[in-house]
């Protein structure tokens, strides 16, 4: 329901222009219907108790509902939807620039922002809205019948803004006081108090309070509070008990001094101010996007510019959002960083041409790392995961052609990855202006596309394997290893081959045949033989070898034997390092999950495999079904004798008792009666002798 804070900002940035207001008692506007007001009902005697309470009930939203604000939102909306024929311009500001009892909006002109406020006005009164003040930029003659005031500073969803000067700027709170109810009891800290005022025991908490209560939600300061981010880690990492208690413990002077080198240099925030319009005054055409990405072992980060072309044939450009990311603690390699730093290049894309009102002219993804550069360029599938996801992501949110490369010296995404004094970013900085090569025409752009490059992270062909066909000799790759089914392999492979020697995808479709399957594992039994000693004659003498059709065989000397008892009279010979016999093994353990034997048994029907006992051995240790089958229970052992059961003593000296039941009996008296009622047994503990007893009743008295 509510609008997103980032694309309000956005949008408040476009116009040359821009006005702000807030609703006046925003709930108190929304009136509850009669049965809802008697659901708001409360008792009052005002202070004296002798009095008859008075009954009161709420006639309009109150703070203390959890639906209140949704209610105000529908209702502020559904005041713009009766109007939208009259006023349609009223109806989308309100719409997509209002959050919560706050309308945040910029126009091109003066004109058409008094003419937007006097409309907005008109249609709100219908609905018993009232608008607090307006603030328009520029503007320094109050306007009654606008509710148009002068304010040299002001809050626009929580960054200060100043509407004569149309820039935002950020003030410092340093404040190290307890809180109550949620305020400090002190005032805040000057640059001048803060050495005299900081406390000599700094915490975690404390420090870490302060840090987050810089606001900056475009990022326009991210090279400033990058450097806390990076001394809050390397404060948390200096701990070897990363516990609750760390918080709130004080932290060593070396630490204490780099957080108040810290404190000083933000209070130098204060002096620089971004301007708050990105759009030129003399513009022709639309705007051109340019975002920059970079990464560092610290960080990694990316940065959009809007480029105008004015109309005297220069270009101006200003900083519109940059977002950076602290590198993470598990070292990753410059590549795959500068990476990451892409893939917030293009959600900073996506987040901009989401909430953006202008059709920008051309898009521009510039990074300073020719690898990454040459990595979008190419397929996702063809590197590993990390890598392939992040391309796929890019590939989807841009263009891979978007994509150049530049120098590091003109890449202003390189101050999101490390610290930058607050110096650094004033208005002629690089920081907001970006390089000096965007006031050129882009034919001049100091950029290339070259790609031509050996690259990381590139999945590497592990086998490839040759089929003989009667014609002609064709080559394909099959990586056994990436397979966990052996039907399936044998599947793939006789479909790749008949679509391979067919020269159509046509026979990928169709279900292979019981042939397709005998030439499939007989191409894939050539190929694992070539790990067998070339001199098998000699090695395998005493199996009695044979080569029949490009196939060893082993057996001649006991066929008929073989003929006999195995219906066959020769084995096929594999080596016992070969994927595709573990595979068949892990094919024949599947069926019954039997032992070693009984596999063997299946094994030796078709394959003769050297140590073939181990594999199977290894097959079945790894089986999660047979850790199951085979799961022997832990039994309770029993715990020590006490020494009345082991010392000689009469029966009955030492006794033990239990209750069992409960069992129905008659009543003493009247016996036609029954009632419930425990029976005890008494237990020498010596002699085991056993006497047994009757309580009538569940009490104390009765047993």
């Amino acid at each position: 329901m509510l609008n997103e804070l980032l694309g309000i900002l956005i949008r408040f940035r476009q116009g040359l222009i821009a006005v702000a207001g807030d609703l006046s008692k925003m709930y108190n506007a929304v009136e509850l219907d009669l049965l809802e007001q008697h659901t708001h009902r409360f008792v009052w005697r005002g202070g004296n108790e002798g009095k008859a309470p008075e009954h009161y009930a709420l006639s309009a939203l109150g703070f203390g509902d959890r639906p209140s604000g949704i209610i105000a939102m529908l209702a502020l909306r559904k005041t713009a939807e009766i109007k939208e024929e009259e006023f349609p311009e009223v109806k989308r500001v309100i719409e997509r620039n209002t959050y919560v009892d706050d309308i945040v909006h910029s126009v091109d002109s003066k004109i058409e922002a008094e003419k937007l406020m006097h409309d907005i006005n008109s249609v709100l009164d219908e609905g018993s809205f009232k608008i607090k003040h307006w603030i328009m930029s520029g503007n320094d003659t109050p306007n009654e019948m606008l509710n148009l005031s002068t304010a040299n500073e002001e809050k626009v969803l929580g960054l200060n803004w100043d509407p004569n000067k149309d820039v935002f700027s950020f003030k410092i709170k340093l404040n190290f006081s307890k809180k109550h109810k949620k305020v400090r009891e002190k005032p805040n800290l000057s640059r001048s108090e803060l050495d005299d005022k900081l406390p000599i025991s700094l915490t975690r908490r404390e420090v870490y309070s302060q840090v987050n209560a810089i606001y900056d939600p475009l990022g326009l300061i991210v090279p400033f509070t990058l450097g806390a981010k990076i001394l809050m880690r390397e404060l948390i990492d200096s701990k070897n008990d990363h516990s609750v208690n760390d918080w709130d413990e004080p932290m060593s002077e070396y630490m204490r001094m780099k957080w108040k080198n810290l404190f000083l240099e933000m209070f130098e925030l204060e002096k620089i101010s971004f301007c708050r319009r990105v759009k030129s005054v003399n513009y022709i055409g639309s705007p051109t996007l340019v975002i920059f990405s970079d990464a560092s072992m610290l960080a990694y980060g990316a940065c959009a510019y809007v480029r105008w072309k004015l109309s005297n044939g220069h270009f101006e450009t200003h900083l519109l959002l940059a977002k950076n990311r602290i590198a993470p603690t598990k070292q990753l390699t410059m590549p795959r960083l500068e990476m990451c730093g892409a893939v917030v290049a293009s959600r900073i894309r996506s987040t901009v041409e989401k909430h953006c009102d202008w059709k920008f002219d051309r898009v521009v993804h510039i990074t300073d790392s020719a690898i990454v550069r040459a990595q979008i360029q190419k397929e996702s599938y063809g590197f590993g995961t990390f890598i392939a996801n992040r391309v796929a992501e890019i590939q989807s949110r841009s263009n891979p052609n978007e994509w150049y490369w530049t120098n590091s010296c003109n890449n202003p995404a390189d101050m999101t990855t490390r610290f930058c004094h607050p110096r650094l970013l004033h208005g002629n900085s690089m920081w907001q202006e970006g390089p000096d090569f965007l006031k050129e025409p882009f034919e001049r752009w100091p950029l290339s596309q070259d790609c031509n490059m050996d690259l990381p992270d590139v999945i590497q062909k592990r086998s490839t394997c040759l089929l003989n066909n009667d014609s002609k000799q064709n080559s394909f790759v099959v990586d056994i290893s990436r397979f966990s089914s052996y039907h399936k392999l044998l599947r793939v492979v006789a479909r790749v081959a008949a679509a391979y020697n067919g020269k159509s995808l046509k026979a990928i479709s169709l279900n292979p045949s019981s042939e397709m399957l005998d030439k499939a594992e007989e191409y894939l039994v050539k190929v694992e033989q070539n790990s067998l000693d070339a001199n098998w004659k000699v090695k395998y003498k005493r199996l009695g070898p044979s080569l029949n059709n490009g196939i060893l065989f082993v057996g001649e000397r006991i066929a008929s034997w073989l003929k006999e008892n195995w219906n066959r009279d020769r084995f096929i010979l594999m080596p016992n390092d070969s994927k595709l016999i573990r595979l068949y093994i892990q094919n024949l353990h599947e069926v019954d999950h039997g032992g070693i034997e009984s596999t063997l048994s299946k094994l030796q029907s078709k394959f003769w495999v050297i140590g073939a006992r181990k594999i199977i051995k290894s097959v079945k240790l790894r089986c999660v079904t047979c850790k199951k089958l085979n799961l022997e229970t832990v039994q309770q052992s029993m715990g020590q004798m006490i020494p009345e059961r082991l010392r000689p003593s009469p029966p009955f000296y030492s006794t033990s008792c239990d209750l069992f039941g409960p069992i129905s009996i008659r009543d003493t008296v009247k016996r036609r009666t029954f009632g419930k009622a425990y029976g005890i047994i008494f237990t020498c503990i010596v002699t085991r002798a056993v006497y047994l007893d009757l309580s009538e009743s569940y009490d104390t008295k009765g047993f």
